[in-house]
């Protein structure tokens, strides 16, 4: 008998990545989506990257190898964010991705899921499994995903905003240098606040954690404006808890 190639995957457990980028100013989350020429017609269907884990696979190997369909994932953030196992979290029109999945349409479905910030050069190809591609979507546009997804990306969203406070988390969303406009616009999207411009700028810079490169933007129309990276070893000591960014107090 031909060996199915299911038949090394655990059926009942599957690691999820909730995986977020920036660009264009909005928040985004990287989605398959199948059926891709109609796509964006009632027979779409969106999901996170997902698949079950190899019976002898660590969970943290199985998210890596997720995110290797469209990134360096040695490049990228990433950590383990929160384990969905509701007993009603699949539905009756989920069954085409349990079909997908190689699961029974009758089998619990227990998601381990990780979420990725990537910056806007890591993107590197498109995933092609199961008649799908990959897309990023504004997780202000988010359609419905399969399964409880759209509760996964909320949790991950919500886990970055809290993380941004107090570790600056955001900032793995950015390229190596940036403007304070831009940053201040990734500080709104995510806390979906608006700031002062002066008073923000005012709290980036006496936190000590960005610093100028010396550059600044070219072949733009308006007064080219200047480019700040991240002190790293600054913010290595901010993700060991020995650098205070509490009294930024946005």
């Amino acid at each position: 008998m031909q060996k199915s190639i299911f038949s090394e995957l655990n059926p009942n457990i599957s690691v999820s990545c909730v995986t977020l980028g920036f660009s264009n100013d909005e928040i985004k989350v990287l989605v398959n989506v199948a059926n891709a020429k109609k796509k964006k017609t009632a027979s779409t269907e969106f999901s996170l990257p997902e698949s079950l884990i190899q019976s002898d696979e660590a969970l943290k190997e199985c998210a890596k190898r997720i995110l290797s369909d469209f990134t360096n994932p040695d490049k990228v953030y990433f950590e383990q964010l929160y384990t969905f196992g509701g007993l009603d979290r699949v539905k009756k029109h989920d069954d085409e991705w349990l079909r997908l999945l190689g699961l029974h349409t009758d089998e619990r479905v227990i998601s381990v899921t990780y979420f990725a910030l990537l910056k806007p050069d890591l993107f590197v190809s498109e995933q092609s499994l199961f008649d799908k591609h990959t897309e990023w979507i504004s997780i202000s546009e988010l359609p419905h995903l399969a399964f409880d997804q759209n509760k996964i990306v909320e949790k991950a969203v919500s886990e970055l905003k809290k993380r941004l406070k107090f570790e600056a988390l955001g900032i793995e969303l950015l390229p190596e240098k940036f403007t304070l406009n831009k940053l201040q616009i990734l500080y709104e999207k995510i806390l979906n606040i608006e700031f002062d411009k002066r008073n923000f700028r005012r709290k980036i810079l006496n936190s000590g954690l960005f610093v100028t490169t010396g550059e600044r933007q070219n072949d733009v129309t308006h007064k080219p404006a200047e480019y700040y990276k991240v002190d790293k070893a600054k913010y290595e000591l901010l993700r060991k808890g020995e650098f205070d960014l509490s009294f930024v107090n946005f």
